[in-house]
Parts: C-alpha cells; sequence; structure tokens
C-alpha cells in the first residue's frame, strides 16, 4: 500500500512503511531540462562533456488520483508540467513519467536519504563497495579506473533494505553525496524506475537477481580442474600439458585465446580478429579438440564482435553492409592502439543471422566447449546504425544484444549447460545470457585499485547486482612498462581462485615476462596444491550454485548480507564469504606472512590451525599455500572442510 501524507503544500509518500519521496518547493522531487553533449571515444574509453541549457525544477504539483496503489501527480512549472504515476505492481514500486508538455533530453530525480545509510551496487565496483559520497556514471567503457567499469548497471541497493532500477539505457549519473537524498540524473525521460522495498538485505539482493535474471547455470565440468590459459599453438600447449601431468596438476580444459592467430603489438600479443581457426598454430583442429576430451580436457576459444580489415570474413560482412558506419556511411574503424578493427552492426537482423552461422559453424560444430565472448562497450557515440537509433542510447545495449547472440547460438544447437562462455562487458538484463562473468584487465601487480585486490571488491559487488557465477583471470592481464607478474603475486591470484566457481589462468598481454603457472617447480606444484582444493570443494560449490539458480543468492557474497547489524561489514571490501559457511580472507599484500581479519561475531574455525574465534578483528599467520579461511563450527559441510586442511 502507498502512504500519502500532505500537509500545507508538501507531501510524503511512503512505500512498505518507508517514506521514499519528500516533496516541498524548496526541495522538488523531479526536474526535467535540456543539454547539448558530446562524446569522443579513444580506445574504448570516453570523454564526455555535456553544456545544461536549462534544469526546470518542478517545485508544484497536482494530485490527479489516489488509490491504496496508485497515486498519479502533474507536477509543474510555471510553462512545464509532467505527469507521474507511482503504482505498486504486484511487489514493487513503478514510477512513470506517461507525459510532459514540451521535449526534453535530460531528467532529475531525487530519492529520500539517511545520514548513516550505506550504498551499493551500479555494477561492478573495483576500488569502493560502499558508494556513499561517491558519484556513479551508468556508461560501459573499457578500463577500470575512477568512474570507469566493464559493468554497469542503472541499479542501487541500500541499507535501508530497498533497490532501485532506472530502466533506461541512456547515459546516468547516480550521485550519493547529499546527507538528505540521492539525485538521480539521466539523459531522457526513462519509461520507468523500479523500486523494491523488502525485509532484508539478503531478500533485496534475491529480488534483484530473480529481476534481471539467473545466470544459465555452469557446465559440471567447471568444477573437475582448471583451465589453463595456453597460446603459441598445438606444440606449446602439448608441453605445458605434460610439465602440467607430470607436476599433479587437473587440468580440465585448455583456454587457447590465439586460436584464430595473433598479432604482436607494443602492447604485446593480441588475438586476430578473424572468427576461423588458424591452421598454422592449429593444424587440423577438429581432431585436437578430439584427442583433448578422449583425455578429459576441453578446448576453449576466444571471440568478440569486431572483424579484423585484414581477415576473410571482415570483407564478406563489409560487402554485405554488416559493419557499424561512420557518419560518412564508410564502415567505422575503430581505434584500438596497434590496429583498427570494424565493428558488426548488431541492429541489422541479417548481421545477427550472420554471424550467428559463423559462430555456429566455425566453433561450436567444430567442437569447442566453450569461449571468451569479449568486448560489447565500444560502440562510438557518433556511429551510424542499421536501425537508426541513437547510437548514444544503443551504447550500453549494444553489451546485452551480443551477449543475446551468443546465448542463442548455444540455445539453438542444443549446448546450453554444455559449452562454457564467459563475459566481460555488461549492463542491464545481460545476466540472463550470461554464464559466467570476468571481471576485465586487472593489472599484474598489488594495486589496490587496478591489481589483485579489485577481484574481491568486484566480485562482491557484481553479486549484490545480481551476477552468481564469478571468476577471473589468475594472475591478471595487464603488464606494461616495469610492472610484470611477480611469483608472489601470480601464486597468491591462484589462492583466491580456488574458493571461486571457476579457476582459470591467463598468460597476460606480455606472457614471456609475465610469470606463468609453470615457470618454476614450487609454482606449479602451489597450484597442484589449490586445484585440488577446488575440486575437493565440488560438492559445496554445486550446492551454492543450486542455491543461486532457485533463490538468486550469489556464491561470493558480502558478509553483511548474513549479519546485517554489524556496521563494522559495511566498508570491508576485500573479504567475503564463499556461501554461507565459509569466509575467506585473501593476502592482498606483498611479503605478508600474517593478514588481518574481522570476523562477523559467530562460531568460527580457522580452516588451517583448527583455532576457534566468536568474532572481531584477529591476526592469523598466512603463510604461502595457507590464505587465511574460516568455516562456520555448525556447518553441514564441516567434514569436507576438515579434509582440506592435509591436502599436498
Amino acid at each position: 500500500m502507498l502512504q500519502f501524507t500532505e500537509t500545507k503544500g508538501n507531501f510524503r509518500i511512503a512505500y512498505k512503511n518507508y517514506p521514499f519521496f519528500y516533496f516541498s518547493e524548496e526541495n522538488p522531487i523531479f526536474s526535467v531540462g535540456n543539454a547539448l553533449d558530446k562524446i569522443r571515444m579513444f580506445y574504448g574509453e570516453y570523454k564526455i562533456r555535456e553544456k545544461i541549457k536549462e534544469r526546470i525544477t518542478l517545485n508544484r504539483y497536482e494530485l490527479l488520483s489516489q488509490s491504496p496503489k496508485r497515486l498519479v501527480f502533474k507536477f509543474l512549472n510555471e510553462s512545464v508540467s509532467l505527469i507521474v504515476k507511482f503504482e505498486i505492481h504486484k511487489d514493487k514500486l513503478i514510477i512513470e513519467p506517461t507525459g510532459q508538455n514540451g521535449e526534453f533530453n535530460r531528467f532529475w530525480v531525487r530519492i529520500r536519504a539517511n545520514v548513516d545509510e550505506a550504498v551499493y551496487g551500479c555494477g561492478a565496483q573495483y576500488e569502493d563497495l560502499n558508494l556513499r559520497d561517491k558519484k556513479i556514471i551508468n556508461w560501459v567503457q573499457e578500463e577500470m579506473l575512477g568512474e570507469k567499469s566493464y559493468f554497469r548497471q542503472p541499479t542501487f541497493l541500500s541499507s535501508e533494505q530497498y533497490f532501485c532500477h532506472v530502466d533506461s539505457p541512456a547515459y546516468s549519473e547516480f550521485n550519493f553525496k547529499n546527507d538528505k537524498y540521492h539525485e538521480l540524473y539521466i539523459w531522457e525521460i526513462p519509461p520507468r524506475i523500479i523500486i523494491g522495498k523488502y525485509e532484508s538485505l539478503l531478500s533485496v539482493v534475491q529480488n534483484i537477481a530473480s529481476y534481471f535474471g539467473i545466470q544459465p547455470p555452469l557446465p559440471d565440468w567447471v568444477y573437475d580442474g582448471i583451465v589453463l590459459g595456453i597460446q603459441g599453438g598445438k606444440n606449446v600447449v602439448n608441453k605445458k600439458l605434460e610439465r602440467a601431468k607430470n607436476n599433479d596438476l587437473k587440468v580440465v580444459g585448455v583456454w587457447c585465446q590465439d586460436w584464430v592467430g595473433y598479432l604482436q603489438t607494443e602492447f604485446g600479443k593480441l588475438v586476430f580478429y578473424n572468427w576461423e581457426y588458424d591452421e598454422a598454430l592449429y593444424p587440423d583442429l577438429l581432431s585436437y579438440i578430439n584427442s583433448l576430451n578422449e583425455k578429459g580436457i576441453k578446448f576453449l576459444g576466444y571471440i568478440n564482435p569486431f572483424l579484423n580489415t585484414d581477415g576473410n570474413l571482415y570483407h564478406e560482412a563489409s560487402k554485405k553492409n554488416y559493419i557499424v558506419k561512420d557518419e560518412g556511411g564508410n564502415d567505422y574503424f575503430i581505434k584500438m592502439g596497434a590496429f583498427s578493427p570494424a565493428l558488426l552492426d548488431i541492429t541489422n537482423p541479417k548481421t545477427v543471422k550472420w554471424i550467428k552461422s559463423i559462430i555456429k559453424e566455425n566453433i561450436i560444430n567444430l567442437g569447442l566447449d566453450g569461449w571468451m565472448t569479449d568486448y560489447g562497450e565500444y560502440l562510438p557515440p557518433d556511429a551510424e546504425l542499421f536501425s537508426g537509433e541513437d547510437p548514444k542510447k544503443y551504447h550500453n545495449r549494444y553489451i546485452v544484444e551480443w551477449a543475446r547472440i551468443v546465448y542463442e547460438c548455444l540455445e539453438e544447437s542444443g549446448k546450453l549447460n554444455k559449452i562454457l562462455t564467459f563475459n566481460r562487458a555488461g549492463f542491464s538484463y545481460f545476466s540472463k545470457y550470461v554464464m559466467l562473468y570476468w571481471p576485465g584487465d586487472q593489472i599484474v601487480n598489488w594495486d589496490p585499485i587496478e591489481g589483485l585486490p579489485t577481484v574481491i571488491t568486484s566480485g562482491i559487488s557484481c553479486g549484490l547486482t545480481g551476477i552468481g557465477n564469478y571468476h577471473f583471470d589468475i594472475g591478471g592481464f595487464s603488464a606494461h612498462g616495469e610492472i610484470k607478474r611477480s611469483k608472489e603475486l601470480f601464486m597468491r591470484w591462484a589462492e583466491i581462485a580456488c574458493f571461486s566457481m571457476m579457476m582459470r589462468t591467463h598468460e597476460g598481454n606480455k606472457p614471456d615476462t609475465n610469470w606463468q603457472f609453470d615457470s618454476d617447480k614450487e609454482t606449479i606444484q602451489h597450484l597442484s596444491k589449490m586445484v585440488k582444493i577446488h575440486t575437493r570443494l565440488k560438492p559445496y560449490l554445486k550446492e551454492l550454485e543450486k542455491e543461486y539458480q532457485l533463490k538468486g543468492i550469489p556464491p561470493m557474497r558480502a558478509c553483511f548480507l548474513h549479519y546485517e547489524n554489524d556496521s563494522k561489514l559495511q566498508d570491508l571490501k576485500h573479504q567475503y564469504l564463499l556461501g554461507r559457511d565459509l569466509l575467506i580472507a585473501p593476502v592482498l599484500s606483498p611479503k605478508k606472512d600474517k593478514w588481518k581479519l574481522y570476523l562477523p561475531h559467530d562460531k568460527w574455525i580457522h580452516l588451517w590451525t583448527s583455532n576457534k574465534y566468536n568474532g572481531g578483528w584477529i591476526e592469523v599467520n598466512s603463510p604461502m599455500g595457507k590464505p587465511p579461511i574460516f568455516y562456520l563450527e555448525n556447518s553441514n559441510f564441516k567434514e569436507l572442510f576438515k579434509s582440506l586442511i592435509n591436502m599436498e
């Protein structure tokens, strides 16, 4: 029921007894306006400028109709009006701006805030978990620094036990800096705003996952070992697999992103974007995949929506007008540093049909067991699309449509739950098409903003925004200048991956300078131990996957979801619960053999020593191979966890 309380020209709207909106002439709820903007793209990053020509605060109102589940207002200024409907639909409050006099391309709405409120969500966050006092830009782009993110979703959740989603693909900004209100700013009049209010934060997260779509379940084989990222061709793969076998490293798959060939550039080794296998690197690939499968090893590849202009598929697509165009009607070549590929125009139904046929024939029918589904965030804001849609509004949607295309290829081929795909770019509603998410290209160092620690913060924040199946590149990706992956970094990264839904290594952009899984015997033996622990956890991990599929609860979750009244947990971004029963507090700094962490008040057992703790700040020994792991004393998986202690 909606509670509407009016006094002397002011009013309050409460839903489920929580006052979401306060209106007064001095503090209106809605504003509309117009602005000019200019967006320029540089290598997947965007420089966004705008000039607001007018912002009109709608500081008067007329109540047009009222019922227990529906309120309709006309908000107005001297010459401008906006009709807004507040209506309860099922278990959510839907706010719909249904009509206005005048044309506007800017919209502001204010939602009541509290000083002590914590705010989370909006997709993948790398630096901060609690977004209070932050401004979030909902525009997907390359990189993870500052306001940039590979996965943005205009959805936030509050410690006041609700979520709010703006159902618009347009550029938006969520400003959480004001003590009294959250201000949401959208580059269009949004079709609707959705609010869900529940009895706990855990219920909020479950309902977010349900609303946007649960990810497809993972194939059973992902829990049976590690997927090794290997490049260089069949001979290199065979040598590394032999080395893994000799060191008792359980390999369930090889991920060869250069299956289509590669380019050697100043940045490093990059994939050749032509979606046919490279016969020089992987001769008779079909037979090779079959031989690997006979040994219990899957073969995974790589794809994205680009086409290298030196490849035959580009020439075919260009001839058929399947490429995104520039303002002059020519193929738009996207600057990516060392080369400038073309981008598929997936607003053209014929393009979609064509790329589906390529995926089915050249990838699925060839026998690949999975692949990285990369990119999607590079649609230029000044492009010309087949559909005639505004590229600025389609920019975020492109990511979802690209994910949908790949999903439908699996569905139409009868390969769902058998083939594994994993994506990096994300936006609203992409989750129902994406089997597994990974948070992008971490730098191969300990940096808390771009390096190892970010895989924890992003995993927790993704879980709060509906993503349950999450993993990351073991060792990171980006090496540049003097930065290169060290042995210690790789080993600590593997310790975190061990307690995740899937283990997969990446050689990085500079394989020859980065420390690899087989760079020395100690490293490969350490990885072997971590993989054994991971595979031993299979019954627990499968139970977490089942829980996510049925209830929408992410396996990797914020500690406060189960200890909501402990305010100390609100800002803890570098430790997490893996399911209800395991607490993981990874070592995230070099040369550390002790680690400080916070345990929620409960009965915990330290995995490696069996020492018991009741909560609070503690410091434990954390030598390599024994990261800080704790389990609940009353866990149904207690015996399973105990069995991990002596694994070598």
